[in-house]
């Protein structure tokens, strides 16, 4: 009897409608996409297997500037979400400097 199953993608971006149907989470997904841009998305899958024919295993080295997905330690996250909050907090203060000036006709 075959059980039903799916294949966990550790490798998974946001998805666009994901981010539509949560507008409350901006933040949140604003810093997912920031560790998302840190992170090396390729795949071990590209080429045969070496270990079979006696020769060493040879890991794929990070490409410049991204980071494996373990790599990406809490002091990259906690920066991420200080970024994406004190953007967030201009906005907000310029909005509400903004709603505080009275109107002028000119």
């Amino acid at each position: 009897m075959a059980l039903p199953y799916r294949q966990y993608e550790r490798i998974a971006r946001i998805d666009q409608g994901a981010e539509v149907e949560n507008k409350r989470l901006e933040s949140a997904l604003q810093v997912a996409r920031q560790v998302q841009a840190l992170r090396d998305d390729r795949r071990a899958a590209g080429s045969p297997s070496r270990t079979h024919c006696g020769e060493q295993v040879r890991a794929k080295k990070a490409l410049v500037g991204l980071k494996k997905q373990r790599a990406i330690d809490i002091a990259e996250i906690n920066e991420a979400i200080l970024e994406v909050s004190a953007t967030a907090m201009r906005e907000r203060g310029a909005a509400r400097c903004l709603k505080a000036l009275p109107d002028r006709d000119l």
